[in-house]
């Protein structure tokens, strides 16, 4: 670890504190073919809890349990790769990945927030040149160096490229880098990585916490509008090595407006009894009529327990008798 590089980045006081809160790194992954390959576009990120979380540097990736470090395509404008898509040439620099549509997509880079653009001021640790990889290329490679200290920074930190809700990232994430995979190399890489980030407010000290991400365990979420456990593909998916905020493993809600994780269905139409009761048919008999009138009103001023609480604030009153009247003789 380069701590000469770390200090200057920062450029912090010992004595203050930051509050900045580093969650973990979280994986995103989608599908994609070029050049007649099939490929896992894999992108990893670094979330966090505060508004202006700020990442300054990445370093000691290592593979954890023998994880490979080789198997990765890059298409990058390197002179010596040319825009071609290859396991064996390519560089790991942001700013040499090229075409926004042509190469980004299909290309494995590291950065420190931002995008892949000429313009992205990530720079490589001279670690990747150490520890008997001493060849001179930097990250000028394919593959990623064994030696367990490779690096990369922010080489003008006043810029907050790594900082959370600015262009590239998101309002809790830093995008740390793009590794992608062939389709069929889905075996579960783990890696092990330290970053350097503080709370963005100048003074602050820098923090250095070491996790791990998964490479090659993507799985479909669901958007569960509700959080009751159970999402719905028609509102949305999403393919993530790490369930997102917001989404469910299960998909199939039949009523995905109003929380039911038991998804009941007492009469076996397809459609969630919590929705059929909100919509004031109490005896979920299809339709709103006379029939449902004792029952709602056998509930009048409890919680709504049994039903009768269509407009779901606590008690059965008149709000919703007015709910119930403007759905009289229609079905749910």
């Amino acid at each position: 670890m380069n701590t000469g590089k770390i200090a200057a980045l920062a450029g912090l006081t010992v004595a203050a504190s930051s509050s900045a809160s580093f969650i973990g790194f979280v994986v995103t992954s989608q599908a994609a073919s070029n050049s007649g390959q099939s490929l896992t576009v894999y992108t990893v990120w670094a979330r966090f809890n505060g508004p202006t979380d700020t990442v300054l540097n990445a370093f000691n990736l290592a593979g954890v349990a023998g994880s490979s470090m080789t198997g990765f395509w890059h298409k990058d404008n390197a002179y010596y790769n040319s825009g071609i898509l290859s396991q064996e040439f390519g560089t790991w620099n942001p700013s040499q990945t090229g075409s926004v549509p042509n190469n980004r997509p299909f290309d494995s880079y590291l950065t420190i927030g931002g995008l892949a653009t000429p313009t992205n001021t990530t720079n490589s640790d001279p670690s990747w040149t150490s520890g008997g990889n001493a060849d001179g290329r930097s990250w000028n490679r394919a593959d990623l160096p064994t030696n367990g200290t490779i690096g990369w920074f922010n080489s003008n930190p006043p810029n907050n490229q790594g900082r959370v809700g600015l262009t590239g990232n998101t309002t809790t994430d830093v995008r740390i880098g793009q590794f992608v995979l062939s389709a069929n190399d889905s075996a579960a890489r783990t890696y092990s990585l330290t970053i350097g980030y503080n709370d963005g407010v100048p003074g602050s000290a820098a923090q250095f916490p070491t996790s791990t991400f998964t490479l090659g365990c993507g799985a479909t979420w669901y958007r569960d509008l509700d959080g009751d456990g159970v999402g719905l593909a028609a509102d949305g998916t999403t393919f993530s090595c790490t369930q997102p905020s917001g989404y469910a493993a299960t998909n199939g809600d039949n009523c995905p407006g109003i929380p039911n994780p038991n998804q009941e269905d007492v009469n076996g139409n397809g459609l969630g009894d919590a929705c059929e009761l909100a919509y004031g048919d109490l005896n979920l008999d299809g339709v709103v009529n006379a029939s449902d009138v004792p029952l709602f009103f056998n509930s009048w001023g409890s919680n709504g327990a049994n039903g009768g609480d269509l407009n779901r604030d606590g008690i059965v009153n008149a709000a919703d008798f007015s709910i119930l009247l403007a759905n009289w003789g229609t079905a749910p």
